[in-house]
């Protein structure tokens, strides 16, 4: 019984440690879209402050 217990929980760690992985792989992700989205904003800006003037 305790072998079952001790390998149960082991897969139920090891599940844990891929998904913390794939969840830090989003987070990546989430950061490179982002700073995508403030470069864009930043040259959209440029050009805004450009045609103002």
């Amino acid at each position: 019984m305790k072998t079952v217990i001790h390998l149960s929980r082991a897969a139920f760690f090891k599940n844990n440690d891929q998904q913390f992985a794939n969840s830090l792989n989003h987070i990546k992700e989430a950061n490179q879209i982002a700073e995508s989205i403030n470069k864009r904003l930043s040259e959209m800006q440029k050009k805004l402050k450009l045609k103002n003037c």
